[in-house]
């Protein structure tokens, strides 16, 4: 997927929700506020001791600033995603490292380092 991962999306890929208004349910890009993943996939198991909460869409694709913030960045070579600085040119946002490297905080609803 091609896309500047700085640019402030007005609504939701996949919903049409507005900045500021929950996503609908059934939305991919939506997150569980209590684990930080994709909403759509936390199983019939989790949300039986939780409810995923209403996500309100920010502008941004979920998981850009926090990796970011915790210095995550990636690029693709053409073959495999290579760790960068965030001044390569084609730098983004980790989401795989912040998946990896870090961890939701449910209470305060971000990411941390691990």
């Amino acid at each position: 997927m091609s896309r500047t991962w700085y640019q402030i999306n007005e609504t939701c890929w996949d919903c049409g929700s507005p900045i500021g208004d929950p996503h609908a349910g059934g939305c991919d890009v939506a997150r569980c506020e209590l684990t930080g993943m994709q909403r759509i996939s936390c199983s019939s198991v989790e949300r039986v001791n939780h409810s995923c909460g209403d996500a309100l869409h920010d502008g941004f694709w979920p998981g850009d600033l926090a990796a970011a913030s915790l210095g995550f960045w990636t690029y693709w070579d053409g073959a495999e995603w290579q760790t960068c600085a965030p001044t390569h040119p084609r730098a983004m946002p980790d989401l795989n490292r912040l998946s990896r490297d870090a961890r939701w905080h449910p209470v305060y609803q971000v990411w941390v380092n691990k």
